[in-house]
């Protein structure tokens, strides 16, 4: 028992984050937390050995803006920080914009229009999608080079009475023919071939009409969730504890069973054998060791 504590100690990283949190992410070997205030939001980037590598300034790609509002963003493999960003601008208007930070160079913008961008996943450079709503319905769009890029229409169900946003759903690409999607408000996981735009519906165990907060991560082929391990009653309590599961074979599986996570934990991302949690309640991000990937 002593070794395993141990060598739990051992294969455990951790980053502190900072007051003020409202989204964190781990993508490509780097850590990005969304922080600051409204008035001033900023991305703060993280190596896994809890190094600080930069800070970015939200607003320093949008001049002269009244209000912005994050509404989600995505780290890629060259290390560029790409948001959804809601301005309001001068004169009354407004604007959907889709905004680049590099790491090199300085950041732009592109006006989005009427395309409704509200989940932004990115798997490399040139593979950027978003889940869109519009009025022909939910869709997932390209929006990277070429810019007009493929279209896949989802069912209508997706959109709802009121469309998924990064806090209330998750989109990631972890392979280029594969996207997942979660909507929060339909308790509802999906799979989408990227190629031919088909989707299938992932079952979860988690019971609707509990307000159950489930998270996931995907890399390559696996699929890891975080879910309430006490199904009991009508509504969950606020200091449920959640487990950590993945997708095999023959259903989800609990993996790293001698741990556990307060209710608003959430996955910010994987690699290949390990997860990040974001522990909202101890205010950290913690490596997670996995085991191999089970076979079929």
């Amino acid at each position: 028992m002593l070794c395993a504590a141990l060598w739990l100690l051992a294969a455990e990283t951790a980053i502190l984050l900072p007051p003020r949190v409202s989204a964190v992410k781990w993508a490509h070997g780097r850590a990005a937390a969304l922080a600051g205030t409204p008035a001033e939001p900023e991305w703060i980037l993280w190596a896994d050995s809890g190094l600080e590598l930069r800070r970015i300034r939200v607003r320093t790609a949008v001049a002269d803006v009244r209000a912005l509002e994050v509404a989600d963003f995505a780290l890629d493999a060259g290390g560029t920080v790409h948001a959804v960003l809601y301005a309001d601008l001068p004169l009354g208007r407004s604007a959907r914009l889709l905004c680049h930070y590099p790491e090199q160079g300085e950041p732009d913008c592109e006006d989005l229009g009427e395309l409704r961008c509200r989940l932004l996943a990115a798997a490399a450079p040139d593979s950027l999608w978003c889940l869109s709503t519009a009025p022909g319905g939910p869709a997932l769009r390209r929006v990277s080079i070429p810019r007009e890029g493929p279209r896949l229409w989802l069912p209508a169900e997706i959109e709802g009475p009121q469309p998924p946003t990064a806090g209330a759903g998750w989109l990631a690409a972890p392979q280029r023919d594969r996207a997942w999607l979660f909507v929060a408000q339909r308790t509802r996981l999906y799979g989408v071939d990227l190629r031919s735009g088909a989707v299938n519906t992932i079952p979860i165990p988690v019971t609707p009409g509990r307000h159950s907060l489930p998270g996931f991560a995907a890399h390559g082929t696996r699929l890891l969730a975080l879910f309430p391990l006490d199904a009991a009653g009508t509504v969950e309590r606020l200091d449920a504890p959640y487990g950590l599961f993945e997708l095999t074979g023959r259903g989800w599986q609990r993996v790293a069973a001698g741990r556990s996570w307060m209710r608003g934990a959430a996955p910010a991302g994987m690699e290949e054998r390990a997860v990040w949690i974001w522990n909202r309640a101890a205010r950290r991000l913690e490596r997670v060791e996995l085991p191999e990937q089970p076979g079929p």
